[in-house]
């Protein structure tokens, strides 16, 4: 009897069919997929949600920045500062995108990273990293931080035996309050600056001093 060629395919062949009508069937998962929100189609793959985000709002209603916060990572680190937001909103103080960037990495990690003073670094950058503590210490007062309080404490005291009497009293000064006047330097840190600039004033009396003696005895010898 006369085999039909449908009833026995040359070798290899049945895969070959098999392996095409899988295509069919695949091609058709898609099609409908493709009609189906989430779906399994090329149009319809399924989405994970983004966590819900918060933002921070920086600065004045002149120049607003935002900076944005995984909503999770607030309430579970910090409740009492989520209890602050409003609509998954937050106003905070003015301040440049270096200490906003520090704010955001103490939010994650739980604290806001500086060199440690191990390897010499430039005293440019001693100076820049000592203004951004004291944006840090602002923070930590107007918001109520304790946790980053005692870390920014920690930083200006380790930057304030790097730098002179006069060069934080001028960072505060000349640098600080002309660009950001709500600046908040309230308890330890007003207390810390009161410190120094006594220290600064002393040292101004006692080389003033100095150079009255030495001009009476130029004087002195002079004549």
């Amino acid at each position: 009897m006369r085999v039909s060629p449908e009833d026995d395919p040359p070798e290899g062949s049945r895969d070959f069919k098999y392996k095409e009508e899988m295509y069919e069937v695949q091609e058709k998962f898609d099609e409908e997929g493709d009609r189906v929100p989430g779906g399994g189609g090329q149009t319809g793959r399924l989405q994970l949600r983004e966590p819900p985000m918060w933002i921070i709002i920086f600065g004045s209603l002149i120049a607003l920045q935002h900076q944005h916060v995984h909503a999770q990572v607030v309430i579970d680190r910090y409740p009492h500062f989520a209890s602050s937001f409003s609509r998954g909103r937050f106003r905070a103080e003015d301040a440049p995108p270096s200490a906003q960037a520090a704010f955001i990495e103490f939010l994650y990690s739980g604290n806001f990273w500086l060199p440690d003073g191990t390897v010499a670094y430039p005293h440019r950058s001693v100076q820049a990293d000592y203004e951004l503590a004291v944006h840090m210490y602002s923070f930590s007062q107007l918001i109520g931080f304790p946790e980053l309080e005692s870390q920014a404490i920690q930083q200006i005291l380790r930057l304030g035996k790097i730098l002179t009497e006069r060069e934080t009293l001028a960072i505060l000064a000349l640098r600080i309050r002309p660009n950001f006047p709500n600046i908040c330097t309230e308890g330890w840190l007003d207390v810390y600056l009161h410190e120094r600039r006594h220290v600064y004033i002393t040292q101004l009396q006692k080389e003033e001093r100095a150079r009255a003696r030495q001009a009476q005895a130029n004087q002195a010898t002079g004549a």
